[in-house]
Protein backbone atom coordinates (compact mmCIF):
# COMPACT_ATOMS: atom_id res chain seq x y z
CA UNK A 1 0.00 0.00 0.00
CA UNK A 2 1.78 2.97 -0.81
CA UNK A 3 1.84 5.81 2.06
CA UNK A 4 0.61 8.71 -0.32
CA UNK A 5 -2.87 8.11 -0.45
CA UNK A 6 -4.63 9.74 -3.44
CA UNK A 7 -8.07 11.17 -2.96
CA UNK A 8 -10.48 8.83 -5.17
CA UNK A 9 -13.71 8.07 -5.34
CA UNK A 10 -12.80 8.31 -1.63
CA UNK A 11 -9.80 7.28 -0.26
CA UNK A 12 -8.67 4.71 -2.15
CA UNK A 13 -4.58 3.94 -2.54
CA UNK A 14 -4.66 4.16 -6.31
CA UNK A 15 -1.73 1.33 -6.46
CA UNK A 16 -3.46 -0.76 -3.92
CA UNK A 17 -6.67 -0.88 -5.92
CA UNK A 18 -4.79 -1.26 -9.18
CA UNK A 19 -3.96 -4.33 -7.31
CA UNK A 20 -7.45 -5.48 -6.98
CA UNK A 21 -8.59 -4.89 -9.93
CA UNK A 22 -6.67 -4.75 -12.86
CA UNK A 23 -6.39 -3.15 -16.24
CA UNK A 24 -8.89 -5.88 -18.15
CA UNK A 25 -11.32 -3.22 -19.36
CA UNK A 26 -11.75 -2.07 -22.83
CA UNK A 27 -11.57 1.24 -24.49
CA UNK A 28 -13.18 4.58 -23.59
CA UNK A 29 -16.57 5.15 -23.63
CA UNK A 30 -17.99 7.71 -25.91
CA UNK A 31 -19.07 10.94 -23.86
CA UNK A 32 -20.38 12.83 -27.45
CA UNK A 33 -24.33 11.44 -27.20
CA UNK A 34 -27.47 13.41 -27.48
CA UNK A 35 -29.63 13.55 -24.23
CA UNK A 36 -32.38 14.93 -26.18
CA UNK A 37 -32.83 11.81 -28.05
CA UNK A 38 -34.47 8.57 -27.50
CA UNK A 39 -33.59 4.61 -27.07
CA UNK A 40 -33.33 1.97 -29.60
CA UNK A 41 -33.84 -1.31 -29.46
CA UNK A 42 -31.56 -4.08 -30.77
CA UNK A 43 -33.11 -7.40 -31.08
CA UNK A 44 -30.80 -10.56 -30.23
CA UNK A 45 -31.71 -13.50 -32.01
CA UNK A 46 -33.54 -15.52 -29.35
CA UNK A 47 -35.09 -11.83 -29.01
CA UNK A 48 -38.87 -12.13 -28.09
CA UNK A 49 -41.65 -9.89 -26.15
CA UNK A 50 -45.24 -10.04 -24.91
CA UNK A 51 -46.24 -13.63 -24.09
CA UNK A 52 -43.66 -15.16 -25.27
CA UNK A 53 -41.01 -13.33 -23.09
CA UNK A 54 -39.11 -14.84 -20.05
CA UNK A 55 -41.12 -14.92 -16.81
CA UNK A 56 -39.06 -12.83 -14.98
CA UNK A 57 -37.00 -10.07 -16.54
CA UNK A 58 -33.06 -10.13 -15.78
CA UNK A 59 -30.93 -6.71 -16.78
CA UNK A 60 -27.74 -5.44 -16.71
CA UNK A 61 -26.05 -1.85 -16.73
CA UNK A 62 -23.47 -1.83 -19.26
CA UNK A 63 -21.94 0.83 -18.43
CA UNK A 64 -19.70 1.29 -21.10
CA UNK A 65 -21.28 0.16 -23.96
CA UNK A 66 -24.51 2.83 -22.97
CA UNK A 67 -27.02 -0.41 -23.07
CA UNK A 68 -28.95 -2.51 -20.98
CA UNK A 69 -29.10 -5.95 -21.95
CA UNK A 70 -32.05 -8.08 -21.18
CA UNK A 71 -31.48 -12.03 -20.47
CA UNK A 72 -33.80 -14.77 -19.92
CA UNK A 73 -34.04 -15.88 -16.67
CA UNK A 74 -36.33 -18.79 -17.59
CA UNK A 75 -32.92 -20.21 -19.16
CA UNK A 76 -30.57 -18.92 -16.95
CA UNK A 77 -32.18 -20.84 -13.90
CA UNK A 78 -31.97 -23.77 -15.87
CA UNK A 79 -28.85 -23.59 -16.15
CA UNK A 80 -27.85 -21.99 -19.41
CA UNK A 81 -24.41 -19.66 -18.94
CA UNK A 82 -23.89 -18.29 -22.29
CA UNK A 83 -24.63 -14.27 -23.10
CA UNK A 84 -25.87 -15.38 -26.93
CA UNK A 85 -28.19 -18.41 -26.06
CA UNK A 86 -29.49 -16.15 -22.69
CA UNK A 87 -29.91 -12.73 -24.79
CA UNK A 88 -33.60 -12.05 -24.93
CA UNK A 89 -32.73 -7.74 -26.53
CA UNK A 90 -30.75 -4.65 -26.22
CA UNK A 91 -31.64 -1.06 -25.36
CA UNK A 92 -29.51 1.60 -26.53
CA UNK A 93 -29.28 4.46 -23.92
CA UNK A 94 -25.96 5.50 -25.89
CA UNK A 95 -27.23 8.93 -26.22
CA UNK A 96 -27.45 9.37 -22.39
CA UNK A 97 -23.82 9.83 -20.82
CA UNK A 98 -21.67 9.21 -19.21
CA UNK A 99 -23.71 5.57 -19.67
CA UNK A 100 -26.06 3.76 -17.30
CA UNK A 101 -24.36 2.52 -13.78
CA UNK A 102 -26.74 1.06 -11.59
CA UNK A 103 -30.57 -0.92 -12.74
CA UNK A 104 -33.41 -1.91 -10.37
CA UNK A 105 -36.71 -3.85 -11.21
CA UNK A 106 -39.76 -2.29 -9.61
CA UNK A 107 -42.25 -4.56 -7.92
CA UNK A 108 -44.55 -4.68 -11.01
CA UNK A 109 -41.89 -6.50 -13.05
CA UNK A 110 -41.86 -4.79 -16.18
CA UNK A 111 -40.55 -1.16 -15.07
CA UNK A 112 -36.99 -0.18 -14.70
CA UNK A 113 -34.96 2.67 -13.14
CA UNK A 114 -31.88 3.32 -14.56
CA UNK A 115 -29.44 5.77 -12.70
CA UNK A 116 -26.78 7.52 -15.91
CA UNK A 117 -23.98 8.41 -14.07
CA UNK A 118 -20.55 7.86 -13.70
CA UNK A 119 -20.47 7.03 -9.62
CA UNK A 120 -16.99 6.76 -8.58
CA UNK A 121 -15.61 5.72 -12.07
CA UNK A 122 -14.97 9.59 -13.25
CA UNK A 123 -11.19 8.95 -12.12
CA UNK A 124 -8.27 6.44 -11.37
CA UNK A 125 -10.89 3.77 -10.51
CA UNK A 126 -12.52 4.23 -13.81
CA UNK A 127 -9.01 4.22 -15.66
CA UNK A 128 -8.22 1.00 -13.83
CA UNK A 129 -10.57 -0.65 -15.32
CA UNK A 130 -10.87 0.64 -18.89
CA UNK A 131 -13.25 3.77 -18.69
CA UNK A 132 -11.68 6.85 -20.06
CA UNK A 133 -12.41 10.47 -20.32
CA UNK A 134 -15.98 9.51 -18.05
CA UNK A 135 -18.35 12.39 -19.06
CA UNK A 136 -19.49 13.74 -15.40
CA UNK A 137 -23.50 14.31 -16.28
CA UNK A 138 -26.37 12.31 -15.46
CA UNK A 139 -30.04 11.48 -14.82
CA UNK A 140 -32.47 9.51 -13.64
CA UNK A 141 -34.80 7.10 -16.27
CA UNK A 142 -37.99 4.92 -15.89
CA UNK A 143 -37.78 2.15 -18.64
CA UNK A 144 -40.52 -0.42 -19.73
CA UNK A 145 -38.67 -3.57 -20.31
CA UNK A 146 -41.80 -5.29 -22.46
CA UNK A 147 -41.79 -2.52 -25.16
CA UNK A 148 -37.91 -0.92 -24.46
CA UNK A 149 -39.05 2.37 -24.06
CA UNK A 150 -37.92 5.35 -22.12
CA UNK A 151 -41.05 6.29 -20.74
CA UNK A 152 -39.50 9.43 -18.15
CA UNK A 153 -36.24 11.16 -17.35
CA UNK A 154 -36.70 12.48 -14.11
CA UNK A 155 -34.50 15.19 -12.87
CA UNK A 156 -32.89 14.44 -9.18
CA UNK A 157 -31.04 17.61 -7.67
CA UNK A 158 -28.01 15.57 -7.86
CA UNK A 159 -26.51 13.11 -10.33
CA UNK A 160 -27.76 9.80 -8.51
CA UNK A 161 -26.15 6.75 -8.34
CA UNK A 162 -28.18 3.90 -5.78
CA UNK A 163 -31.83 3.74 -5.37
CA UNK A 164 -34.49 1.49 -4.12
CA UNK A 165 -38.21 0.70 -4.46
CA UNK A 166 -40.87 0.71 -1.74
CA UNK A 167 -42.42 -2.81 -1.76
CA UNK A 168 -45.74 -1.80 -3.39
CA UNK A 169 -43.90 -0.14 -6.14
CA UNK A 170 -45.76 3.37 -5.33
CA UNK A 171 -42.44 5.34 -4.95
CA UNK A 172 -38.59 5.11 -5.14
CA UNK A 173 -35.85 6.77 -3.13
CA UNK A 174 -32.29 7.85 -5.08
CA UNK A 175 -28.98 8.25 -3.57
CA UNK A 176 -27.56 11.43 -5.36
CA UNK A 177 -23.72 11.18 -5.11
CA UNK A 178 -22.92 13.54 -7.77
CA UNK A 179 -19.27 13.67 -8.97
CA UNK A 180 -16.35 15.09 -8.88
CA UNK A 181 -17.00 18.31 -10.13
CA UNK A 182 -20.03 18.74 -8.59
CA UNK A 183 -20.77 16.37 -5.14
CA UNK A 184 -24.19 15.48 -4.47
CA UNK A 185 -25.89 15.92 -0.98
CA UNK A 186 -29.14 14.79 -1.42
CA UNK A 187 -31.90 11.65 -1.41
CA UNK A 188 -34.54 12.08 -3.91
CA UNK A 189 -38.71 10.63 -2.78
CA UNK A 190 -40.00 9.87 -6.48
CA UNK A 191 -43.78 8.98 -7.00
CA UNK A 192 -43.52 6.32 -9.44
CA UNK A 193 -47.28 6.90 -10.32
CA UNK A 194 -47.18 10.38 -11.64
CA UNK A 195 -43.47 9.67 -12.47
CA UNK A 196 -42.12 12.65 -10.73
CA UNK A 197 -39.59 13.92 -7.72
CA UNK A 198 -41.80 14.58 -4.33
CA UNK A 199 -39.10 15.87 -2.42
CA UNK A 200 -35.46 16.37 -1.96
CA UNK A 201 -34.06 15.54 1.15
CA UNK A 202 -30.24 16.74 2.51
CA UNK A 203 -28.54 14.17 4.24
CA UNK A 204 -24.60 14.93 3.71
CA UNK A 205 -22.20 14.86 0.86
CA UNK A 206 -22.02 11.65 -0.98
CA UNK A 207 -24.79 9.38 -0.53
CA UNK A 208 -24.05 6.50 -2.53
CA UNK A 209 -26.22 3.31 -1.62
CA UNK A 210 -30.05 3.23 -0.02
CA UNK A 211 -31.99 0.38 1.09
CA UNK A 212 -35.69 0.39 2.50
CA UNK A 213 -36.96 -2.44 4.83
CA UNK A 214 -39.62 -5.18 3.86
CA UNK A 215 -41.96 -3.16 5.58
CA UNK A 216 -41.67 -0.17 3.49
CA UNK A 217 -41.45 1.96 6.66
CA UNK A 218 -37.21 2.38 7.16
CA UNK A 219 -34.94 3.67 4.71
CA UNK A 220 -31.16 3.55 5.75
CA UNK A 221 -28.29 5.67 3.33
CA UNK A 222 -24.78 5.67 3.86
CA UNK A 223 -23.31 9.02 3.65
CA UNK A 224 -19.77 8.79 2.32
CA UNK A 225 -18.45 12.52 3.39
CA UNK A 226 -19.69 11.99 7.18
CA UNK A 227 -18.07 8.65 7.17
CA UNK A 228 -21.34 7.05 8.65
CA UNK A 229 -24.88 6.06 7.74
CA UNK A 230 -28.07 7.67 8.35
CA UNK A 231 -32.19 6.05 8.67
CA UNK A 232 -35.21 7.71 8.17
CA UNK A 233 -38.91 6.82 8.61
CA UNK A 234 -40.39 7.22 4.92
CA UNK A 235 -43.49 8.90 6.20
CA UNK A 236 -41.65 11.89 7.15
CA UNK A 237 -38.14 11.75 5.41
CA UNK A 238 -36.22 15.01 7.03
CA UNK A 239 -38.38 15.35 9.86
CA UNK A 240 -37.10 11.51 11.28
CA UNK A 241 -33.54 11.67 9.59
CA UNK A 242 -31.20 9.97 12.61
CA UNK A 243 -28.04 11.82 13.50
CA UNK A 244 -24.77 10.46 11.56
CA UNK A 245 -23.69 6.77 13.25
CA UNK A 246 -19.55 6.81 12.21
CA UNK A 247 -18.92 3.53 10.81
CA UNK A 248 -15.96 3.58 9.30
CA UNK A 249 -14.06 5.86 6.68
CA UNK A 250 -15.52 4.19 3.57
CA UNK A 251 -19.02 2.80 3.97
CA UNK A 252 -20.66 1.90 0.92
CA UNK A 253 -24.02 -0.77 0.68
CA UNK A 254 -26.15 -0.75 3.08
CA UNK A 255 -29.17 -3.78 3.31
CA UNK A 256 -31.59 -4.34 6.19
CA UNK A 257 -31.65 -8.06 7.29
CA UNK A 258 -35.48 -9.44 6.77
CA UNK A 259 -37.54 -10.02 10.15
CA UNK A 260 -35.28 -7.99 12.16
CA UNK A 261 -34.35 -4.44 12.99
CA UNK A 262 -30.60 -5.08 11.93
CA UNK A 263 -29.41 -3.44 9.39
CA UNK A 264 -26.04 -4.10 7.37
CA UNK A 265 -23.68 -1.59 5.84
CA UNK A 266 -20.27 -2.63 4.21
CA UNK A 267 -17.07 -0.21 4.59
CA UNK A 268 -14.29 -0.59 2.10
CA UNK A 269 -11.88 1.00 3.92
CA UNK A 270 -10.78 2.19 7.44
CA UNK A 271 -11.00 -0.47 8.71
CA UNK A 272 -12.40 -2.98 5.84
CA UNK A 273 -14.90 -5.09 6.93
CA UNK A 274 -18.97 -4.95 7.21
CA UNK A 275 -20.91 -3.36 10.65
CA UNK A 276 -24.15 -4.51 11.80
CA UNK A 277 -26.70 -1.50 12.96
CA UNK A 278 -29.69 -2.17 15.30
CA UNK A 279 -32.37 0.31 14.13
CA UNK A 280 -34.99 -0.86 16.81
CA UNK A 281 -34.86 2.94 17.82
CA UNK A 282 -34.39 4.55 14.26
CA UNK A 283 -33.62 7.89 15.65
CA UNK A 284 -30.82 6.35 17.30
CA UNK A 285 -29.39 3.64 15.55
CA UNK A 286 -26.84 1.70 17.42
CA UNK A 287 -23.64 0.10 15.92
CA UNK A 288 -23.58 -3.66 17.57
CA UNK A 289 -21.13 -5.83 16.05
CA UNK A 290 -18.24 -4.97 13.16
CA UNK A 291 -16.27 -7.12 11.30
CA UNK A 292 -12.40 -5.33 10.11
CA UNK A 293 -9.06 -6.18 8.25
CA UNK A 294 -11.45 -8.38 5.89
CA UNK A 295 -9.56 -8.64 2.64
CA UNK A 296 -10.15 -7.01 -0.16
CA UNK A 297 -12.93 -4.04 -0.48
CA UNK A 298 -16.26 -5.20 0.66
CA UNK A 299 -18.77 -2.92 -1.24
CA UNK A 300 -22.08 -4.57 -2.29
CA UNK A 301 -25.00 -6.02 0.01
CA UNK A 302 -28.39 -7.68 -0.79
CA UNK A 303 -30.42 -9.42 1.61
CA UNK A 304 -31.35 -12.89 1.37
CA UNK A 305 -35.40 -13.21 1.44
CA UNK A 306 -36.00 -15.77 3.86
CA UNK A 307 -33.35 -15.81 5.97
CA UNK A 308 -31.63 -13.22 8.16
CA UNK A 309 -28.47 -13.80 5.78
CA UNK A 310 -27.03 -10.99 3.60
CA UNK A 311 -24.54 -11.41 1.02
CA UNK A 312 -21.58 -8.99 0.38
CA UNK A 313 -19.55 -8.59 -2.65
CA UNK A 314 -15.86 -7.93 -2.63
CA UNK A 315 -13.50 -6.35 -5.00
CA UNK A 316 -10.33 -8.62 -4.27
CA UNK A 317 -6.61 -9.89 -5.58
CA UNK A 318 -6.66 -11.79 -7.77
CA UNK A 319 -10.27 -12.85 -7.70
CA UNK A 320 -13.96 -11.86 -7.27
CA UNK A 321 -15.15 -12.67 -3.62
CA UNK A 322 -18.87 -13.05 -2.20
CA UNK A 323 -19.15 -13.57 1.27
CA UNK A 324 -22.96 -15.05 3.38
CA UNK A 325 -23.36 -13.95 6.39
CA UNK A 326 -25.48 -14.36 8.94
CA UNK A 327 -25.95 -11.12 11.06
CA UNK A 328 -28.30 -12.16 13.68
CA UNK A 329 -25.11 -13.93 15.44
CA UNK A 330 -22.63 -11.98 17.94
CA UNK A 331 -20.45 -11.83 16.20
CA UNK A 332 -22.17 -12.16 12.60
CA UNK A 333 -21.39 -15.55 11.15
CA UNK A 334 -19.94 -15.92 7.82
CA UNK A 335 -22.15 -18.75 6.26
CA UNK A 336 -19.54 -19.55 3.21
CA UNK A 337 -16.70 -17.10 1.08
CA UNK A 338 -16.83 -17.91 -2.53
CA UNK A 339 -14.50 -16.37 -4.88
CA UNK A 340 -14.65 -16.31 -8.81
CA UNK A 341 -10.58 -17.09 -9.17
CA UNK A 342 -8.50 -14.40 -11.42
CA UNK A 343 -11.57 -11.89 -12.06
CA UNK A 344 -10.35 -8.73 -11.14
CA UNK A 345 -13.37 -6.73 -10.66
CA UNK A 346 -15.45 -3.97 -8.68
CA UNK A 347 -18.89 -5.31 -8.48
CA UNK A 348 -21.16 -2.34 -7.15
CA UNK A 349 -23.77 -5.18 -5.71
CA UNK A 350 -25.27 -8.44 -6.23
CA UNK A 351 -28.86 -9.44 -7.06
CA UNK A 352 -29.92 -12.62 -5.04
CA UNK A 353 -33.02 -14.75 -6.40
CA UNK A 354 -34.19 -17.72 -3.79
CA UNK A 355 -36.11 -19.53 -6.52
CA UNK A 356 -33.41 -20.21 -8.69
CA UNK A 357 -30.98 -20.07 -5.64
CA UNK A 358 -28.60 -17.53 -7.43
CA UNK A 359 -27.23 -14.55 -7.24
CA UNK A 360 -25.97 -12.03 -10.09
CA UNK A 361 -22.90 -9.68 -9.66
CA UNK A 362 -21.62 -7.41 -12.52
CA UNK A 363 -18.16 -7.59 -13.00
CA UNK A 364 -17.08 -4.31 -14.00
CA UNK A 365 -13.57 -4.09 -15.39
CA UNK A 366 -13.47 -8.64 -15.42
CA UNK A 367 -15.79 -8.64 -18.65
CA UNK A 368 -18.45 -10.98 -16.93
CA UNK A 369 -21.43 -11.53 -14.96
CA UNK A 370 -20.44 -13.64 -11.60
CA UNK A 371 -23.09 -16.36 -11.07
CA UNK A 372 -22.96 -17.54 -7.46
CA UNK A 373 -24.74 -20.21 -5.61
CA UNK A 374 -26.48 -19.26 -2.73
CA UNK A 375 -25.60 -22.30 -0.94
CA UNK A 376 -22.23 -22.36 -1.56
CA UNK A 377 -21.23 -24.59 -3.85
CA UNK A 378 -19.69 -22.58 -6.46
CA UNK A 379 -19.31 -19.23 -8.98
CA UNK A 380 -19.49 -19.24 -12.83
CA UNK A 381 -19.45 -16.46 -14.79
CA UNK A 382 -20.72 -15.62 -17.90
CA UNK A 383 -18.26 -13.47 -20.47
CA UNK A 384 -19.80 -10.34 -21.61
CA UNK A 385 -18.11 -7.81 -24.35
CA UNK A 386 -15.44 -5.82 -21.57
CA UNK A 387 -15.06 -4.31 -19.29
CA UNK A 388 -18.15 -6.35 -18.50
CA UNK A 389 -21.54 -4.98 -16.70
CA UNK A 390 -21.77 -2.47 -13.88
CA UNK A 391 -24.72 -3.61 -12.28
CA UNK A 392 -27.51 -6.89 -12.54
CA UNK A 393 -31.43 -6.60 -11.67
CA UNK A 394 -33.26 -9.48 -11.14
CA UNK A 395 -37.43 -8.67 -11.37
CA UNK A 396 -39.68 -10.02 -9.93
CA UNK A 397 -42.37 -12.41 -11.72
CA UNK A 398 -44.44 -10.71 -14.63
CA UNK A 399 -48.00 -10.46 -14.03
Amino acid sequence: MLAAVVTLRRRLAPLALAGVIGCTGGDGGDDDGDASTGADSTAGESGTTGAGAPSRWIVTADFQLGTLTLLDYDALAAGVRDRDMLLVDTIDLSAYTPGPLEVEIAPDGHTALVSISPGFFDGVVGNLIGLTDVAVGGTLLVVDLDTREIVAELATAHVPMGFAFTPDGTRALSANFGHTEARGSTVSVIDLAALTVLDEIEVGGGPEQIAIDESGTLAIVNIDDLDAVRVFALADPAGTLSEPVVVSDDPSGVAFVPGTTLAVVANSLGPNGWAVIDVADPSAPVVVDDATNVPGFPYGVTAVPGSTDVVITLASDPDTTFVRLDATTTPASIVWTQSAAELRSFPLGIAVDVESGLGLAGAIGGGAIAVVALDGSGVETIEFPAPGPSYVAIGPPRP
